[in-house]
């Protein structure tokens, strides 16, 4: 039969509580010791980031960097008037490509559509209207400017606003016409 020693785990106790003592200081220890470490790693750094954070405003800061800075911004508003100034000038070329003008080809197309018979006597035009006084040998003729001038298509309305007599032998009547030019500006 074997012996059972009742008081084996009274004498172990202190050299399991003397290694459970030294492990927990050793865990402290080495826990401290991280601790230590990552609060120094972390102060370096912010050391290290601040310095370099005010090299980096300084270097922002210098006079090189100002003048530079303010040209930058001298540009941007030239820039800035100079796309309003495009877009005044966009909107008057369209303004202008939309409108109908009274050009010497034009004027000759308008010439060359006046039948034999038929003179002028007064020509004058607006920005929106074409006017003239002008003779012919017959009423016929005067229909005829009327259908002519109405074909260019030059024209959004074409009137004949008087007709008149003004003789017998030869006859010959006066009359006025009014074209609203196509795009022109009302009054």
């Amino acid at each position: 039969m074997r012996d059972f020693n009742f008081f084996s785990t009274l004498e172990n106790t202190k050299r399991s509580s003397k290694r459970k003592k030294n492990a927990f200081i050793l865990l402290l220890t080495a826990v401290v010791v991280i601790v230590v470490a990552s609060y120094v790693i972390t102060e370096i750094m912010a050391s290290s980031l601040t310095s370099e954070i005010y090299s980096k405003q300084e270097y922002l800061n210098s006079g090189e960097r100002a003048t530079q800075k303010n040209e930058i911004l001298d540009k941007k508003q030239k820039i800035a008037i100079m796309n309003q100034y495009l877009s005044i000038v966009e909107a008057s070329e369209a303004k202008v490509g939309n409108t109908y003008t009274l050009t010497s080809s034009f004027i000759d197309s308008i010439d060359a559509t006046i039948p034999a018979g038929v003179t002028y006597t007064k020509v004058a035009y607006t920005a929106s209207t074409f006017t003239a006084q002008c003779t012919a040998d017959s009423k016929a003729l005067v229909a005829d400017v009327y259908r002519k001038f109405y074909d260019l298509g030059a024209f959004d309305n074409v009137y004949i606003s008087t007709i008149s007599k003004i003789s017998d032998a030869p006859l010959k009547f006066s009359f006025s016409l009014q074209c609203d030019i196509k795009g022109g500006t009302a009054k």
